[in-house]
């Protein structure tokens, strides 16, 4: 009986110190403690901060824009933001109608590194020819495709270059740029 229970005192004691020491690891080292309360006021801030990201899709044509396109949303660091423009165009494939969509899609995640604002980008542009159809297939529409994914260092209320792009069947040129600001 005497032995049952000094195993039992070892058991606790030994979840007891394992315990303590797991917390005492956990817990921040005086070193890594912000200075004063206002630093870590300021993490925080950052953190839980909203930002306006506006981007900005240029279409140049022979050195002019022909035309400008400006998608805007807001975002927190760190959480993926996404916007999805467009229409859906039906077109035949024998007995069938399928639909294509026709549009931009902008997936959008702001990153801290090192103390620096990254924009992370992915945009997808599909587009429908105008006046063209398929060579194979008459009467069937032709449909563009352009997809860009970046990380562009960005500065709080300027216009940073994301991407540029020439489309391949015509004398088109896309640009892109972001601009990230505060949202009040």
């Amino acid at each position: 009986m005497q032995k049952a229970r000094w195993n039992v005192f070892i058991l606790i004691s030994t979840l007891a110190l394992g315990f303590l020491g797991t917390r005492a690891a956990a817990a921040p080292q005086p070193a890594e403690q912000p200075q004063n309360g206002q630093a870590a006021k300021k993490e925080t801030a950052s953190d839980s901060a909203i930002y306006r990201v506006s981007y900005k899709v240029n279409e140049v044509e022979n050195g002019k824009t022909i035309n400008s396109r400006s998608y805007t949303m807001t975002a927190n660091m760190g959480s993926l933001v996404e916007a999805r423009i467009g229409s859906r165009v039906p077109y035949s494939t024998g007995k069938d109608i399928q639909y294509q969509d026709v549009g931009m899609n902008i997936d959008c995640t702001l990153r801290e590194q090192e103390g620096k604002l990254q924009v992370h980008t992915v945009l997808d542009m599909t587009t429908l020819a105008s006046k063209e159809t398929s060579p194979s297939l008459p009467g069937q529409p032709v449909f563009g495709h352009m997809r860009l994914m970046d990380v562009t260092p960005a500065t709080i209320g300027e216009s940073a270059f994301v991407g540029s792009a020439d489309d391949v069947a015509s004398n088109r040129h896309y640009v892109i740029e972001v601009t990230v600001t505060r949202a009040e």
